[in-house]
């Protein structure tokens, strides 16, 4: 077997998901409908179960697919919108994210002072005692 024809035996599964993935977008599988099994959409693909299987799980790595055990594989919702529908780009939407992400770590920080201030407060104050001269429960 030629080197060439091993590459291609090798990632057929990635062509799979890329034909699979023009499907769902193309509408063929709406968002939130049920694919059929890997068995099923194998010979749509011209690939085996096993490829196809391998297909799908790159699809659910990148997000574009969900299974659930005992129920299925779903085409998830986000996946109707198109990269040209998105209003913002990857980076940008990583700079946003990562301002956020110090905005969160800041209110965490001032919670663990917080915490932390509470807690040398409560350690250093008496510990309440009951007055022994009055009557318990009046």
């Amino acid at each position: 077997m030629s080197s060439s024809r091993r590459l291609h035996d090798g990632k057929k599964f990635l062509i799979a998901a890329a034909a699979l993935r023009r499907d769902i977008e193309g509408g063929k599988y709406a968002v939130s409908s049920k694919l059929p099994r890997a068995e099923e959409l194998a010979p749509t693909y011209d690939v085996s179960k096993s490829t196809m299987e391998r297909a799908l799980q790159v699809l659910k790595d990148e997000g574009w697919l969900i299974s659930y055990v005992g129920d299925g594989t779903y085409v998830q919702e986000w996946a109707e919108l198109k990269p040209d529908e998105l209003d913002v780009s990857v980076s940008e939407f990583y700079e946003q994210t990562m301002s956020k992400m110090g905005a969160v770590y800041e209110i965490l920080d001032r919670v663990e002072q917080r915490l932390t201030a509470l807690e040398k407060k409560h350690v250093n104050e008496p510990s309440p005692q009951l007055d022994q001269d009055e009557p318990q429960g009046q």
